[in-house]
C-alpha cells in the first residue's frame, strides 16, 4: 500500500512536506523500511484493534493510553524514526490528561511548558481538534485535524476569530495581533481584508519566508538543526509548520480514494 501510494504521489509531484503516512499499525516502522518510503510517516498509538465496535476499540486502547504519558509517547516515535507525533485530544483535555500514569501535558501554564520541552520542535498532530480547543492547539504550535472546515465558522467560543490557513497563508506577528485583537463585530471584515492582503506561502518572497520561519522557531522551540530553512519546494511551508487539516469526512471526497 505504501509503495502504491508513493508512486501516485511521485506521479503528481506532490511536495514531500505535504505528505505523511500513518496508520494504527505497530509494525509501521518495518513497513516503511520494506517499502523504502521516502516520505514522512508515523504510527498511531495506542494501536486500536481493527475489528469490533467503537466501544470495544476504546476499551482496548485506554489501558495503553493510561500507561503512555506524552513524554513516553514522543520517545517511542523518536526511537522508531517517525517524522511526527499523532495523538488524541485526551492528552490535552483536563481530567483525561490527569488519568495518565506519569507527567501530563496541557495547553497552558506548566503543562504547556513541559509539552514544548518534550517535543523540541517535533510536529504534533491532534485529533479531533474540537472547536473549543482548536485556537489553543494552534496557538501552542500543534497541528489540528478538524471535522469542521466550514468557512462560515469564523469565531471561536474563546472569543477569537478563526484563521483557517496558518501554514498555506501564514500571518506574521503584526497580522496575528491585528486578527486576535478583533472584536466579534469587526472580525469578518478583518478576516476578509487579511485573505486579500496576506500572500500565500508559495507567493512569499524569500525574506518573508525566513522571517516567518524564524518567528515559528522562537515561538515553538524548534531545534536549530531540524528548523533549518529548507525550501525544497517553493510552494510548501516547512514540515514543522502548524497546519489546520480536514479530517476524513470533513470534505466531499468519497472514501476510499484508492
Amino acid at each position: 500500500m505504501i509503495s502504491s501510494a508513493s508512486k501516485l504521489i511521485d506521479e503528481f509531484e506532490i511536495p514531500k512536506s505535504n505528505v505523511v503516512f500513518y496508520a494504527f499499525h505497530n509494525k509501521m516502522h518495518k513497513s516503511v523500511k520494506i517499502s523504502n518510503c521516502q516520505y514522512n510517516w508515523a504510527e498511531l498509538l495506542p494501536v486500536v484493534p481493527r475489528i469490533g465496535s467503537r466501544r470495544f476499540k476504546r476499551m482496548m486502547a485506554y489501558p495503553q493510553y493510561l500507561v503512555t504519558p506524552f513524554g513516553k509517547l514522543i520517545n517511542k516515535h523518536k526511537t522508531r524514526g517517525a517524522s511526527m507525533v499523532p495523538c488524541a485530544i485526551e492528552y490535552f483535555q483536563p481530567f483525561y490528561n490527569r488519568l495518565l500514569i506519569g507527567k501530563s501535558v496541557g495547553l497552558s501554564g506548566r503543562r504547556l511548558n513541559y509539552f514544548q520541552k518534550c517535543r523540541t520542535g517535533m510536529p504534533v498532530y491532534v485529533w479531533p481538534a474540537k472547536e473549543n480547543y482548536e485556537f489553543r492547539l494552534l496557538s501552542s504550535g500543534i497541528t489540528g485535524l478538524t471535522d469542521n472546515l466550514d468557512p462560515n465558522f469564523t469565531w471561536y467560543n474563546d472569543g477569537k476569530p478563526r484563521w483557517r490557513f496558518p501554514a498555506t497563508q501564514p500571518l506574521d506577528q503584526i497580522q496575528l495581533e491585528k486578527l486576535n485583537n478583533a472584536s466579534f463585530e469587526s472580525h469578518k471584515e478583518i478576516l476578509s481584508d487579511l485573505e486579500k492582503e496576506v500572500p500565500k506561502w508559495s507567493e512569499c518572497d524569500k525574506q518573508r519566508k525566513l522571517e516567518l520561519t524564524k518567528m515559528w522557531q522562537d515561538k515553538w522551540n524548534w531545534k536549530n538543526d531540524s528548523a533549518k530553512t529548507e525550501f525544497n519546494s517553493e510552494n510548501s511551508p516547512p514540515w514543522q509548520a502548524v497546519r489546520l487539516i480536514g479530517h476524513r469526512g470533513s470534505g466531499k471526497t468519497q472514501r476510499p480514494v484508492m
